[in-house]
């Protein structure tokens, strides 16, 4: 038979997982995708890559360099630990421009088209705080997501430099 402390740790574990089910199901899907995008960006510029790899599925394919889910993320980890200053920060910084544009399929609510600018730039080392970045370059990222497991994924990506170059 349960104890009582174990019988209120399975409630309050059951309470908090309907409590986010239906605050996430009140959440418009755009929004939810939103937050992902911008997860992605705050751990890119901390110099997460596995961060940045959570918003990935695990069927993920990133087609302009034909990597998956642990390809792009080991990538992601080479660049980090190359730039990182000795300091150990992180100076390559991810910006997403206001336009960015979310499609949620009408006839598959579960999927989604998303399509997003970034500006990458470098923050100077041994400059003034008051210096600007570096321009590196303007990409455009489009990409696929699904819903499962409750959360929004990235299923498939690719990108376009518009200006400048890729920054990695």
């Amino acid at each position: 038979m349960l104890k009582k402390p174990t019988v209120l740790l399975i409630l309050v574990l059951a309470g908090t997982w309907l409590a986010y089910t239906f605050i996430t199901g009140l959440i418009p899907d755009e929004t939810q995708i939103t937050w992902l995008v911008e997860g992605m960006q705050e751990d890119f510029n901390n110099g997460a890559a596995t961060g940045v790899g959570k918003g990935l599925s695990a069927d993920f394919e990133e087609e302009a360099y034909g990597l998956d889910k642990r390809g792009l993320v080991l990538g992601l980890m080479h660049v980090m630990r190359q730039e990182r200053a000795s300091d150990g920060t992180f100076p390559l910084r991810a910006e997403i421009r206001d336009t960015h544009q979310i499609t949620v399929h009408q006839t598959d609510p579960r999927t989604a088209d998303v399509t997003v600018l970034v500006e990458f730039t470098r923050l100077r080392r041994g400059a003034s705080q008051d210096a600007p970045p570096k321009a590196l370059g303007l990409l455009q990222f489009d990409g696929k997501c699904r819903y499962e497991n409750g959360s929004w994924r990235f299923v498939s990506s690719t990108h376009e430099v518009l200006e400048g170059r890729r920054p990695f």
